[in-house]
């Protein structure tokens, strides 16, 4: 059953990702495993997280362009007219937050990549429902590391900031003793430093998220895919 977790694991992560899981050259293997697998897996998960923006980004715009056409034909207030625009801005952000469950529960799964995987458990030769629960056992200890993996990194940045703005606040009352010149030019420099450093800690953090949201479709497809394999063997009895 260990093998065929792994078996199970390896090939939903390359079709979900559309790269081979299998090829005659070994080290190609292993090398697209180890290198390419990893990008279209952050990009994977990147692409999940950020697709409500997409849809906020559309909706605000049609609503934008739609209230400035009315407001300018219309006789409106430049008051009401800020309102109305902000209300456009804001109002697909609110029916995006509080989306129903069944527009995001699925995490990314869908119908084809579900019987893909169903497929692969038949194929690994499991034939009974039991034997399915203990994949869903292994499966689920298999996410356990991963969240356990996603919590350390959030801990390293979370630690990283923290030092760093000691640091920061220790390097600010020093700036503050100093002369005129000196000190415009050393809390330019400083807060150039500071910019740079909060950017990097934000693309590392979407990294992160990005990371744990490939995780959870890939999980889930799994999750999914099992239950989809029981609920056949149900019907076959």
């Amino acid at each position: 059953m260990f093998q065929i977790t792994q078996n199970i694991l390896e090939k939903t992560e390359a079709h979900i990702l559309d790269l081979p899981a299998e090829n005659k050259f070994k080290q190609w293997v292993v090398f697209t495993r180890y290198v390419i697998f990893p990008f279209k897996y952050l990009a994977l998960g990147l692409k999940d997280f950020f697709k409500p923006s997409h849809l906020w980004a559309i909706s605000s715009f049609i609503l934008l362009v739609t209230g400035s056409l009315i407001t300018n034909k219309l006789n409106i207030s430049p008051q009401v007219k800020t309102i109305i625009l902000n209300i456009a801005l804001f109002f697909p952000l609110v029916i995006i937050i509080f989306s129903i469950p069944s527009t995001y529960s699925y995490s990314g799964a869908n119908k084809k990549n579900v019987k893909k995987v169903s497929g692969f458990i038949k194929a690994e030769g499991v034939s009974s429902t039991s034997e399915v629960e203990l994949l869903e056992q292994n499966i689920s200890q298999v996410y356990s590391r991963i969240t356990s993996r996603v919590a350390f990194y959030k801990l390293i940045i979370g630690a990283s900031w923290a030092v760093y703005m000691v640091f920061f606040n220790i390097e600010i009352k020093h700036l503050l003793g100093s002369d005129g010149d000196s000190l415009n030019q050393s809390l330019s420099a400083t807060l150039v430093t500071f910019s740079i450093t909060f950017l990097i800690t934000i693309a590392i953090m979407l990294l992160v998220i990005g990371y744990k949201r490939a995780s959870d479709v890939l999980i889930k497809t799994i999750e999914f895919g099992c239950v989809q394999y029981k609920y056949e063997l149900l019907r076959n009895a």
